[in-house]
């Protein structure tokens, strides 16, 4: 495999590629096929050797010379914007995936927007839900400053575009206003005894993130007031009122959260992702999918060894609790991590 800058000889071969990849992975793609299919040869070689200087490509080529994967970065012509790169259209065909391709495309985008000459800070959008893409540009050091609500029209609804960016090394500092925030707040989805806290715990040790987490809150607070799934219901809008202003000044600051919370419908989740929003944070839901069955030895467990912050739960409460219970759709536009165990 080689990489290598783009130049307008490859743009019938980079047109292939990229017209494959908005099939294959329409919904990563603002465009669609067809509307890009009508383009002229014109278009596509702009986008990988612009003769103004505004845009290039960069290629990966397997060993029999096919063009395998891309990425592109698109620059401003405008004063104001000069400083400002975006980059577009990174994609790797299935078939080449798994060799490094997508790490080695994001490090020479860097590389060459480095080499351009005046670019303090690249950017780039990223559908939500697509975890494996977002990994890869926080291993690159972007980081998530914004959602954008109902960005693309899917056959499975709307979704929302997470905006990352990285600041580049420069000449002169970056003003205070001009720093990216790097904070992610984790909030999680799951029955009762799906493992939520315990996976809460691990990540907040994992990433350094500071855990709230309600049930040793509300024990803390109301402790034997606390006795009913009534009583939880009364309490627990006080204490969000409490957390919510908490965890957004937090991630303004830059702080990574972990909020172990139950973000278990709808209306809870676009709670969580209105201060995420509001904070110019991201947010990642971890929804923990395990049959009821675990999750009543788990609770039958819990209630023998009774941790911290927890309460007895039977099997005629977890029905209840149970039953308010709404998987994620894609129409929420959250990026979801999957846990089956």
């Amino acid at each position: 495999m080689r990489i290598q800058r783009l130049e307008a000889a490859h743009a019938a071969a980079y047109r292939e590629l990229i017209l494959h990849a908005y099939v294959e992975a329409a919904d990563a793609f603002t465009s669609t096929a067809g509307e890009r299919a009508a383009e002229a040869e014109a278009f596509w070689v702009r986008r990988i050797a612009d003769p103004r200087g505004l845009g290039l490509g960069i290629g990966a080529f397997d060993e029999a010379g096919r063009l395998v994967g891309s990425v592109a970065l698109e620059f401003s012509a405008k004063p104001k914007t000069r400083h400002q790169a975006l980059l577009i259209g990174m994609y790797v065909h299935p078939e080449a995936r798994g060799r490094g391709l997508g790490a080695a495309l994001v490090q020479a985008a860097l590389d060459e927007a480095a080499r351009h000459g005046g670019i303090r800070v690249l950017m780039l959008t990223v559908t939500a839900g697509n975890g494996p893409a977002v990994r890869l540009y926080e291993r690159h050091g972007f980081r998530r400053f914004g959602v954008e609500p109902l960005a693309i029209a899917t056959p499975a609804g709307f979704k929302a575009k997470l905006h990352m960016a990285r600041v580049l090394p420069g000449d002169a500092a970056v003003d205070a206003g001009g720093a990216v925030p790097a904070a992610t707040m984790h909030v999680f989805c799951g029955k009762a005894g799906a493992g939520k806290s315990t996976l809460a715990a691990r990540i907040a040790a994992q990433t350094g993130a500071l855990l709230i987490a309600e049930d040793v809150w509300m024990m803390r607070l109301y402790g034997e007031r606390m006795q009913t799934f009534d009583d939880y219901k009364a309490f627990a809008p006080k204490l969000k009122s409490v957390i919510g202003p908490l965890a957004t000044d937090l991630l303004a600051r830059g702080h990574d959260v972990v909020l172990d919370f139950q973000a278990n419908t709808r209306a809870l989740r676009a709670w969580f992702l209105a201060l995420a929003t509001q904070a110019g944070a991201g947010l990642r839901l971890h929804w923990i999918d395990v049959p009821d069955a675990v999750c009543l030895e788990r609770i039958a467990r819990r209630n023998v060894e009774r941790p911290a912050g927890s309460h007895e739960l039977s099997e005629a409460d977890f029905a209840l609790v149970t039953s308010y219970f709404e998987p994620p759709a894609p129409d929420e536009g959250l990026e979801i991590e999957l846990h089956r165990t």
